[in-house]
């Protein structure tokens, strides 16, 4: 078994870095087998799938990396977040740790990246699980984090109340039963956001997501797709799910008594389903 607690990823000129050369991705990397690749949320890490991956690791190669500035990764001044950016990064991180073919599963805005990444790269099969989708609603105040100076106003507030912006977030949005929201979480997801550089890249990252932006994506071809969320995700709606699995060809799995945290609401039916994925693709 091999282990990177947090492998560093430093694209250059020749690896095809161009927006940001020195923009770097950690990521963990566990177990051996074919590639499984990964991708947590907007404004997550990689440890919203440490549940999945201790499923995992004994039958995959289990690659998790941190997106720019968020987790161990980071985020030079002038890092953009838009869809294809982040596809970028991934794609120059895929290829510098020799992920091959892989499985990527995507939670959320990574579900995005995930559709996003397999028109770049060979995948096996793509689960996508409480996915944004090109219907997904960007909340309009979004729009005024384009302005530097907006931005700068709002950093210093996001950093200040971060825990209980955190704890608002997951027991009212993420998780379907609110007890899940420990402290242990609460502080898991905000002190990613402690410091006023990384509240600073999560106004940017905010300004910069855009669902709209799949809108030029459609059915992966000879790619198994499935599409899973939960049956309380008001992010990620039942009906939504399977408007885009039917564009994208793939069935849909609603999960009772799950909302938008199914990565740790229910890693086991996750686990499943890759299972199920690996299976399919490799007859």
């Amino acid at each position: 078994m091999t282990c990177t607690r947090a492998q560093e990823f430093v694209p250059t000129e020749a690896a095809g870095g161009r927006a940001n050369p020195t923009t770097s991705l950690a990521a963990s990397i566990e177990g051996s087998g074919p590639d499984l690749l990964l991708i947590h949320g907007l404004s997550a890490h990689r440890g919203e799938w440490d549940d999945a991956t201790r499923l995992l690791q004994n039958r995959f190669r289990v690659v998790r990396p941190d997106l720019a500035g968020r987790g161990d990764s980071v985020a030079v001044a002038g890092t953009r977040f838009g869809l294809q950016d982040e596809v970028s990064r991934l794609s120059e991180f895929a290829d510098a740790v020799d992920t091959r073919s892989p499985i990527v599963v995507g939670h959320s805005q990574g579900a995005a990246l995930a559709v996003a990444l397999c028109a770049r790269l060979p995948c096996r099969a793509l689960l996508l699980v409480n996915p944004v989708t090109p219907w997904t609603r960007r909340p309009p105040v979004l729009g005024l984090l384009q302005y530097g100076l907006v931005r700068q106003a709002v950093a210093p507030v996001l950093r200040h109340y971060r825990r209980p912006l955190t704890r608002y977030i997951l027991t009212r949005r993420v998780y379907a039963d609110p007890a899940r929201a420990t402290e242990s979480a609460v502080t898991r997801y905000a002190d990613a956001f402690a410091s006023p550089d990384r509240a600073r890249t999560l106004a940017r990252v905010l300004a910069d997501w855009r669902p709209s932006e799949l809108a030029e994506f459609d059915r992966p071809a000879g790619v198994p797709v499935h599409v899973l969320t939960g049956g309380l995700d008001r992010r990620a709606p039942a009906d939504m799910a399977r408007r885009w699995s039917d564009r994208l060809g793939g069935p849909c799995t609603v999960l009772d008594g799950c909302a938008h945290g199914v990565p740790e609401e229910a890693p086991e039916r996750v686990v499943d389903l890759i299972l199920e994925l690996d299976r399919i693709s490799s007859a």
